[in-house]
């Protein structure tokens, strides 16, 4: 259960704050985020199907953005088995999903604003997700439906840790606010003595940060899909200050089909209005 955080002018220094983990079985190979030059883009990939996805790519040439999640489509215990991502099996038609997208630059210049986009939307068409003046607003989303009515915990204990967090922290210098964000997507809520997935499937729309959960099932066990341990495993934070720079911070805590936590990191760097010379490291 995925969750994206965001925050637009709330900040003195920054005009864009968007924090998101993706949450999915620890067996699913994974590249971690990467620059492509002839593509311009910034993006980890889904290596598990022929198709190589990604949950998550910025344009650095158009600045454009797009976040996917998925929807939650049932309650019961059938959908233990299908948090495989956003992407679904390889047999299935396309599911529920929401789509984040806008482009940056304009966003930043006040000339547009970010949409969303749901085919399980009561209106599929595209909505703004932050205020229409441009004034300081936040929008928090996880795998649930965009409608307010059925907003989960985790979107309201999310939106308001960032209001606190953001509120309460003008002063820090960014390596330490970005810390704190980092401390913000890894906040649990999850009463962890029990640590059996299938136990805790409810328990996932209430905590932003999802420990390493167990799979029992022998049974739903593919090896490729569905493995041993499901949980938050990517971290990612986008800041973009005043003047345009832009950094992309991407924390990888498994990569494998293991408990153990990894924190590598990669880093992306580039200005919005001087897009020529993009950094990696």
């Amino acid at each position: 259960m995925c969750i994206l955080l965001s925050a637009y002018n709330a900040h003195p220094d920054y005009a864009l704050i968007l924090l998101s983990n993706r949450d999915e079985y620890f067996v699913r190979k994974t590249s971690p985020a990467s620059y492509d030059k002839k593509t311009n883009t910034i993006a980890p990939y889904d290596l598990s199907r022929p198709e190589c996805g990604t949950w998550i790519m910025l344009n650095t040439k158009t600045n454009k953005l797009a976040i996917l999640l998925n929807f939650r489509e049932e309650d019961d215990d059938e959908q233990v088995a299908k948090l495989e991502s956003e992407f679904g099996y390889p047999d299935n038609n396309i599911g529920g999903f929401s789509l984040v997208f806008g482009n940056l630059q304009k966003l930043i210049t006040k000339k547009d604003t970010m949409y969303i986009l749901s085919n399980r939307a009561k209106d599929s068409s595209k909505q703004p997700i932050f205020n229409k003046d441009y004034s300081k607003s936040y929008f928090v989303f996880s795998n649930s439906s965009i409608d307010i009515d059925t907003k989960w915990r985790k979107i309201d204990v999310g939106t308001n840790c960032l209001k606190e967090l953001i509120e309460k922290n003008y002063n820090l210098n960014e390596k330490d606010l970005i810390n704190k964000l980092f401390e913000l997507l890894s906040k649990n809520d999850l009463n962890y003595s029990c640590k059996d997935l299938r136990q805790n499937f409810q328990n996932l729309k209430d905590t932003i940060f999802v420990p390493p959960l167990i799979n029992n099932d022998k049974l739903l066990k593919d090896g490729k899909y569905v493995g041993q341990y499901y949980g938050t495993r990517t971290q990612t934070i986008i800041l973009i200050n005043k003047n345009g720079d832009l950094k992309y911070i991407e924390k990888t805590l498994h990569s494998k089909d293991s408990s153990e936590v990894e924190n590598s990191f990669k880093n992306f760097e580039y200005n919005i209005f001087n897009n020529e010379n993009v950094k990696e490291y």
